[in-house]
């Protein structure tokens, strides 16, 4: 992140390893984007993932953000199913040919912060 303004970058640390990241970037003075949600797959179930989301979210309401939004694609499904449970919304799909040699969906999930319940 070379400009933090408005962000942060979290890593969860298991013995001394990262096993994961998640990160939080401001796109407008109400809006801002998590990027970078990653979570090693060995480590998957364990609730790191779920920490690194709430810490995001807590981030997000301390800096009086309305809404976030995410990028993601359609495989991975342990991410899309955090996003169901802290109440993001599919908002938009489209096709990307370009990373890999099979379709991949781009969707779009977003989160109005007004609206989000505790899970």
């Amino acid at each position: 992140m070379n400009n933090n303004n408005g962000g942060n970058l979290w890593v969860a640390e298991v013995n001394g390893q990262i096993v994961g990241s998640i990160a939080i970037t401001k796109s407008s003075d109400t809006m801002a984007q998590l990027r970078w949600f990653i979570l090693d797959e060995h480590y998957q179930g364990m609730g790191i993932g779920k920490k690194l989301m709430e810490t995001a979210i807590k981030f997000c309401k301390e800096q009086h953000y309305q809404h976030i939004f995410l990028w993601t694609v359609n495989i991975l499904a342990a991410a899309r199913y955090l996003y169901q449970k802290y109440n993001f919304k599919l908002t938009e799909e489209k096709p990307n040919e370009d990373w890999t040699e099979t379709l991949l969906m781009e969707e779009r999930w977003d989160l109005d912060l007004d609206e989000e319940q505790t899970s």
